[in-house]
């Protein structure tokens, strides 16, 4: 239950309790009172004195917001070694009730004229932009594009930001210049690197034909497919899946198969007839 009203003390330097209603005979009584453990008050009480001016609070929350305006306090009171329940913003210095609270100030600190940002890996509330760069290149938790320098929270972020700056660069307005490989998902600085790298993984399917990469099976045979409009020469082998660089090379190898065909058909037939007069011959 809240608190009762602090009675009216009938002394001119009198001061009660916020906590426990109780009266003092001045506040050198009741800064006594306070400064006794919650636990061993009687009556039971939960009020707090501000660790700077002395001022007496009716709570833990109310000596927070007390703090955050009591200049002594400010002065007195270390953000590092005290309760987490205080924060400083390092961009305006405000103090805040919380680092959730500060995460929220400085992720909305643009709208305002605070220069304090959160670090897209870790979370961590820094002074200002070029701060947080400088910590996103060592963060083990921010995702950092090589293109443009921007930290992301997540890969699967990263990879968003890399589609979006594709779907750009095919409209003429390259924003980023990271590309990533088709096969590993690794991603890279430029597409020349990307390009460089596909010719090396083992995971990038290579068309013979042209200059294409696939990260997969099912989209290199929807490229062998529909090559017909596209400047690409490669032809697939119809009996072993081969794929050739040009159709005379595929008509070639598929020539190959039907000379090895060829080539056996009559020799079993010899065989089996041998077997027949030799079967034969037996008494």
């Amino acid at each position: 239950a809240p608190p009762a009203s602090p009675q009216l003390c009938g002394g001119v330097g009198d001061a009660a309790c916020l906590g426990c209603s109780q009266c003092f005979g001045g506040q050198t009584q009741l800064a006594a009172h306070l400064a006794q453990p919650a636990v061993r008050r009687r009556p039971a009480c939960g009020s707090l004195a501000c660790r700077g001016c002395g001022v007496a609070c009716a709570g833990a929350e109310a000596r927070i917001t007390h703090e955050m305006r009591c200049t002594r306090a400010k002065a007195i009171v270390d953000v590092a070694t005290s309760s987490a329940a205080v924060a400083s913003c390092p961009g305006c210095g405000r103090r805040v009730a919380g680092e959730a609270k500060l995460r929220a100030h400085a992720s909305a600190a643009g709208r305002r004229s605070c220069t304090a940002c959160v670090c897209r890996g870790c979370g961590a509330v820094l002074a200002d932009s070029a701060v947080r760069t400088q910590h996103e290149e060592s963060c083990s938790a921010t995702k950092v594009c090589p293109g443009c320098r921007e930290g992301f929270g997540s890969q699967e972020d990263l990879a968003a930001h890399l589609t979006k700056m594709a779907a750009a660069a095919a409209r003429g307005r390259p924003a980023c210049t990271a590309a990533a490989c088709v096969g590993c998902k690794r991603v890279f600085g430029s597409a020349e690197q990307a390009q460089a790298h596909e010719e090396e993984c083992w995971r990038v399917l290579s068309c013979p034909g042209c200059s294409c990469h696939f990260g997969d099976a099912r989209s290199f045979q929807a490229h062998l497919k529909e090559r017909g409009g596209q400047a690409c020469c490669a032809a697939q082998c119809s009996i072993c899946g081969l794929v050739f660089g040009s159709i005379e090379e595929c008509a070639e190898h598929t020539a190959s198969h039907r000379g090895r065909h060829r080539r056996s058909s009559p020799r079993r037939r010899s065989s089996s007839a041998a077997s027949t007069n030799t079967a034969a011959t037996v008494p």
